[in-house]
């Protein structure tokens, strides 16, 4: 539900910064990726908000069926914002273990890796979107796979920064 010029800017410059941290490395890599974050999570924020909205309007009696479409349509936007979160914190606890570059190389390989989920999340919520503002169910479920796949390499990444440290 990509129908304001805000988010549509959000999501496409934190394109263009997943772009820049892939084929950039070091500290603007890095940076690129943390701002790419934030600009994302605006951008997913401002495209649920509607959508979680009109599912909690929705829902009159808890049921399975309201269950099930709470969960079909705000799932994959609810999942995307946790990712996004603990990629963020991450960043953040790290920080300085990343920018002086103590980790592994299989770091900055998941972080891509991430970035390219990311990315194909964004390609499927602003290609797939419906004109009444709805993801198909299909995509939807592949939205959701994308950001399955990313919660494992958020916590593959998670593994990497607490175990696998480098001298430099």
């Amino acid at each position: 539900m990509i129908d304001t010029s805000l988010s549509k800017g959000f999501i496409y410059c934190s394109v263009i910064l997943f772009i820049i941290s892939i084929f950039s490395s070091g500290n603007t890599s890095f940076q690129s990726l943390i701002v790419a974050y934030s600009t994302l999570a605006c951008g997913v924020m401002l495209i649920a908000l509607p959508i979680l909205n009109v599912a909690i309007k929705s829902i009159s009696s808890l049921n399975i069926a309201a269950i099930k479409l709470l969960f079909e349509s705000v799932g994959p936007f609810l999942l995307w914002m946790g990712v996004i979160g603990c990629l963020l914190s991450l960043s953040i606890i790290y920080y300085s273990q990343i920018s002086k570059g103590l980790v592994s190389t299989n770091y900055t390989n998941y972080t891509n890796l991430s970035s390219l989920l990311f990315l194909f999340s964004i390609w499927i919520t602003t290609t797939k979107t419906e004109s009444d503002g709805k993801l198909p169910k299909k995509y939807n479920y592949i939205s959701l796979l994308a950001n399955v796949l990313n919660a494992i390499c958020v916590i593959i990444l998670y593994i990497i920064l607490t175990v696998q440290t480098t001298d430099g």
